[in-house]
C-alpha cells in the first residue's frame, strides 16, 4: 500500500463513504474534534501521501505525543504503517535520506576518501 492509499482509505473511513463526492466535501480542513486543519485533507482526493502529513494526523491522534505515536498499537489502522514518517521497511526515513542527499550534492558524489559513490573508482 502507498502512502497516498493509505491516506485515502483513511478518509473513508473518517466519512464512512467511499462516494468521491462526501470525501470531496469532507469539511476536514478543520477537525471537529481537535479544532485544528486535517494534516491528510489535501491529499485526500489524488496524488502522492505525504509521510510528514501521516506523521502530523498520527501526533494529532495521540494528544501531541510523538510517543504515543511511537508505541501505538492501533495496527488497524491505514496510517499505521506509516506513523513514524518513515516508509515501512525504511530505517532511515525522509530525514535522514534529505541528509544524505544533501551531502552527495555537495560533495559531487564522492564519499569523504575521494572515492566515487557509483563507481568505488578515485576520480
Amino acid at each position: 500500500m502507498t502512502t497516498g492509499e493509505a491516506i485515502r482509505g483513511f478518509c473513508q473511513e473518517c466519512v464512512s463513504s467511499h462516494q468521491k463526492k462526501i470525501i470531496e466535501n469532507c469539511g476536514g480542513e478543520m477537525v471537529l474534534a481537535t479544532k485544528k486543519l486535517c494534516a491528510l485533507f489535501k491529499y485526500r482526493l489524488k496524488g502522492k501521501g505525504n509521510l510528514k502529513a501521516i506523521r502530523k494526523n498520527c501526533v494529532e491522534c495521540k494528544g501531541g505525543s510523538y510517543e504515543g505515536v511511537e508505541d501505538c498499537t492501533t495496527e488497524s489502522c491505514l496510517l499505521h504503517p506509516f506513523r513514524l514518517g518513515k516508509l515501512p521497511g525504511d530505517s532511515m526515513g525522509v530525514h535522514g535520506r534529505l541528509i544524505l542527499q544533501n551531502r552527495f550534492k555537495s560533495t559531487g558524489n564522492r564519499d569523504d576518501k575521494g572515492l566515487s559513490l557509483s563507481t568505488g573508482n578515485r576520480g
